[in-house]
């Protein structure tokens, strides 16, 4: 057994108990001379290892065997999630709880001769069939039809991975799609390099003629040279190296360990939306190929972005429009769906996170792969240089934000690092200052009405603060940090610049010299929205001139550096419904010699960041903690009576550490936004569809819901 040959380079009198007659509730015992043992051992694969260990505890003191000590070994990762059950062990059992979980096994794989021995067993037997490409298909790229494919994901997913920042994506890429050809290779078993090339061909479908099989021998000469790949010169055949194999083998196995780990993220997500009881009814396979799929459809959106123009952004109607043309699990409906999976994209697990936004990049690449081989040459067409405006709604969650304890939480701050880091500059217009200054005055008027005769929205911040731990009679303290009383606005400027290097920078000189006819359609177009948003019209004025400042002057600034869709050098960075369809507006009412639509979401740069050429600026971690997903849609859909169970939740919180009670209303408050998904997700579809129908004409059922997300 696996698990007692570790422990017997601890205890080498360590012996089994399992026997005919049942082994009284413990695998195993360390023998004592004095015939009472008092350590003892139990092996488990159990998920839910509270209830396993409590039952092993009360099963033991049953049987009569007062062990002091007890070893529990298991394939589950723990950690400190093991505290409470061990001071329960102590307290109710008398008993020294000892956990060993997969990091213990994973930490000392190599430390004794016979742990080596008995990993390389356990290798042999389970993981080797499951590494083998036929296990892997089954596992890896579920979104993908054909499953030659999924073996190349899973190595574009760990050649990312590695990959130095300055490299080129296309001598990347087919690093990947070769290993990946040859993922099953040895010396008894090699593949000639027609085959290689017929095989990375069928995955790489375009290119000018010879392309691609130039790529591959190309390849295959610089890594026979450098070690992983073997040439065999009698046959001209290759196989993989069979240290490289091995390094390969450790690789997919770190990656299946991550999947397993998004699998046990994806059934608590769905524990804490549908409740203990529907969640253990659903196929959990099922639901990871619906995450899967959005991120197929995101690596899709983004090169479509880079040919036409057209910003994508993950949100709960393009999540809801990928779920719908895929079959939807059964037992779940669709705005249940597609809550769980945009909390799965956006979990605080950072390794989950890490995980599913490196097979975010995989799918990316592979839909670059199906266009061009030549990746490299696409995306330095992208802009790497220029100037960046932010919109009130990229502004807001920077400043909420700053209420996550955890750095690697904040998506939206990590996202302006980044792209400071690489050069670009942010500005914000003195509209969009006065806005973020206007939105945190209202949140102070909510707190102090406690809400009373509130008509619309809640304000972002508010509900931040609120959901966050935060006490809401001491909004205003925390809001005086970013806006005092003499100079508000003056203050927001300041902060933004002091923070995040965002100066304040004007375009109404650009948007007053831009051509009648453009300034006029999308003032129309802003006092639409506006108007289906039910701005009050005392000042609905000051946000449709803000919003024409930013469309026409960022189309004015950078008039003359058009080059293509997508390699202008000033744009404006928002997450608004109406500015996500500029482009199509402008044309349809200006013709064929309308300008490019001035708009970037955050989820595209931030994908750019990731794999284009602004990546080479930006330091590894900064770059594998840029979010898949920074939609706050959910977020923004709180309701006074979950605000109000923040406050009773802080009320029955007992602690004199303030740190502590914030965390644990945080975290309580998580849980129950999660319950909250699929009501804010029908919400914010219903706007949608509302949104859509007034911009085509249609009739649409009255909706309640106030304006665009977080503005």
């Amino acid at each position: 057994m696996f698990a007692a040959e570790f422990l017997a380079v601890e205890y080498p009198s360590l012996r089994s108990t399992a026997g005919a007659n049942g082994d009284r509730g413990r695998d195993g015992e360390v023998y004592s001379i004095d015939g009472a043992p008092s350590i003892g051992a139990q092996y488990s694969v159990a998920q839910d290892f509270n209830a396993k260990i409590i039952g092993t505890l009360s099963r033991l003191k049953d049987e009569g065997l007062n062990y002091t000590h007890l070893i529990y070994a298991t394939n589950q990762y723990i950690g400190a999630d093991g505290d409470k059950v061990r001071e329960r062990a102590r307290v109710d059992f008398q008993v020294i709880l000892d956990v060993r979980d997969r990091s213990w096994f994973l930490e000392r794989e190599n430390t004794y001769p016979q742990r080596a021995a008995a990993s390389e067993r356990l290798i042999a037997r389970y993981a080797d069939p499951l590494l083998a490409a036929s296990g892997l298909r089954e596992r890896t790229g579920t979104a993908l039809s054909q499953d030659d494919g999924r073996v190349a994901l899973l190595h574009l997913a760990l050649e990312n991975r590695d990959v130095e920042t300055d490299r080129s994506l296309t001598r990347s890429c087919f690093d990947a799609l070769v290993l990946a050809a040859l993922h099953d290779t040895d010396s008894a078993n090699t593949k000639t390099l027609k085959q290689l090339q017929e095989d990375v061909g069928r995955r790489v479908p375009t290119g000018v003629e010879g392309q691609v099989e130039a790529l591959v021998a190309g390849t295959l000469k610089r890594l026979a040279k450098k070690g992983p790949i073997k040439h065999l010169r009698d046959s001209d055949s290759f196989h993989l190296a069979y240290g490289a194999a091995e390094e390969m083998k450790a690789k997919a196995a770190q990656f299946l360990l991550e999947e397993n780990e998004v699998g046990d993220e994806l059934r608590s997500v769905v524990e804490d939306t549908l409740g203990s009881d529907r969640a253990a009814k659903l196929d959990l396979a099922e639901l990871r190929n619906s995450v899967e799929a959005v991120l197929f459809d995101r690596g899709e959106a983004f090169v479509a972005t880079v040919n036409n123009g057209v910003p994508f952004q993950v949100d709960p109607d393009q999540v809801a429009g990928t779920l719908q043309r895929r079959k939807l699990p059964a037992l779940v409906n669709l705005n249940e769906l597609t809550a769980i999976v945009l909390a799965v994209l956006r979990t605080a697990n950072v390794a989950v996170r890490r995980h599913l936004a490196r097979l975010g990049d995989a799918y990316t690449l592979f839909a670059f792969l199906r266009q061009t081989p030549d990746v490299q040459k696409v995306v330095v067409e992208i802009f790497s240089e220029g100037d960046i405006w932010l919109d009130t709604s990229v502004v807001l969650p920077l400043i909420g934000e700053t209420l996550i304890d955890d750095p690697s939480r904040r998506e939206f701050t990590l996202l302006m690092r980044a792209a400071s880091d690489a050069g670009l500059r942010l500005h914000v217009t003195e509209g969009v200052v006065e806005e973020v200054e206007r939105h945190l005055n209202r949140g102070y008027v909510y707190a102090s009405t406690n809400g009373s005769d509130w008509r619309g929205r809640i304000p972002f911040l508010y509900t931040a603060y609120v959901l966050s731990g935060g006490l809401p009679s001491q909004f205003n303290d925390w809001r005086n940090e970013f806006a005092g009383r003499s100079r508000p606005e003056e203050d927001v400027s300041d902060y933004l610049e002091e923070e995040f290097s965002i100066s304040t920078r004007s375009l109404l000189h650009e948007s007053d010299n831009a051509p009648l006819e453009l300034r006029a359609a999308l003032q129309e177009l802003w006092n639409e929205a506006h108007d289906r948003r039910r701005t009050e019209s005392s000042i609905r004025h000051r946000l449709v001139a803000h919003d024409v400042e930013n469309s026409v002057g960022v189309i004015q600034y950078r008039k003359s550096l058009a080059r293509s869709p997508m390699g202008h050098r000033a744009w404006w960075l928002t997450v608004d419904k109406t500015a996500s369809r500029l482009g199509v507006y402008i044309k349809d009412r200006l013709g064929s010699q309308a300008p490019d639509s001035p708009t970037l979401s955050p989820d595209f740069l931030a994908q750019l960041i990731r794999l284009g050429p602004l990546r080479k600026a930006i330091e590894h971690e900064t770059l594998i903690d840029l979010p898949s997903s920074t939609d706050m849609t959910l977020f923004d859909y709180a309701t006074p009576a979950l605000l109000a169970e923040a406050e009773s939740v802080r009320e029955k919180t007992h602690t004199d550490s303030e740190r502590l009670l914030k965390r644990g209303v945080r975290d309580e408050m998580d849980r129950r936004r999660r319950q909250l998904g699929p009501a804010a997700v029908g919400g914010a579809r219903a706007l949608e569809a509302r949104v859509l129908s007034a911009i085509e004409g249609k009739p649409a059922e009255a909706s309640n819901a106030e304006s665009s997300p977080v503005v």
